[in-house]
């Protein structure tokens, strides 16, 4: 969502933009859909790109963190579903949908 201005919106599931970039400025409206506890992308880096996306960034993004959820949860199958994690699951796919719905 950084270089392609051809997108109306986005949706980042499961990587952030590397902090190491200094670029915060997105052409597009952005939701993250993180994972409290992926073991790819620590919560500090989730936490230092909201702060550098709030100071920094001109369009609408949203950074929500789902609970107990681990990295991939939101593209599981169905027989790899854990049942207390399936609200968290449809939450996500759900979230994305109304994001994607109000942008483009």
């Amino acid at each position: 969502m950084l270089k392609y201005c051809i997108f109306s919106a986005g949706v980042s599931i499961y990587g952030v933009i590397t902090l190491m970039e200094n670029n915060f400025n997105l052409n597009n409206p952005t939701f993250f859909i993180v994972a409290e506890k992926d073991e790819f992308i620590p919560l500090d880096q989730v936490i230092e790109l909201t702060r550098k996306l709030e100071v920094e960034c001109k369009v609408d993004f949203e950074v929500k963190i789902y609970p107990g959820q681990t990295h991939g949860f939101v593209h599981r199958k169905r027989e790899d579903i854990n049942p207390q994690d399936k609200p968290y699951i449809e939450e996500a796919r759900k979230d994305m949908l109304c994001w994607l719905r109000k942008y483009i």
